[in-house]
């Protein structure tokens, strides 16, 4: 399973919320669904990778005027697509080299699923 984090968790450091009461509430959210996540996947022998501190090293490398995410629907620019393919791209690897070892389909615990959180 793949988690792709929200844009206020990747932008965490230059995040100010016009309404103050949400600015303890959505980091602690965000960070509970990842971890129930990865226990989850765990009980299920499912791999668990988190895009979170990909998206959030390269926020604070190219900074608040180089965005990820469109502002407007919040779907990946063409800079977060590549954030997320290089972070992927070891993992997809592995899988295309196990899957030609093995010769076989891909192990069920190696599914990666892909959710766009909104949280």
């Amino acid at each position: 399973m793949t988690y792709a984090t929200s844009a206020y968790t990747a932008y965490a450091e230059f995040v100010e919320f016009a309404d103050e009461s949400l600015n303890e509430p959505l980091p602690w959210y965000s960070a509970t669904q990842r971890i129930c996540l990865r226990e989850r996947c765990a009980e299920l022998g499912v791999r668990f990778f988190d895009l979170t501190p990909a998206l959030q090293e390269a926020a604070q490398s190219l900074g608040p005027d180089d965005l990820l995410d469109f502002p407007i629907n919040l779907h990946w620019t063409p800079n977060g697509n590549r954030v997320v393919a290089e972070a992927l791209a070891p993992i997809v690897n592995d899988l295309q080299h196990n899957r030609s070892r093995k010769g076989q389909a891909f192990s069920q615990s190696w599914r990666l699923l892909a959710i766009d959180s909104i949280g």
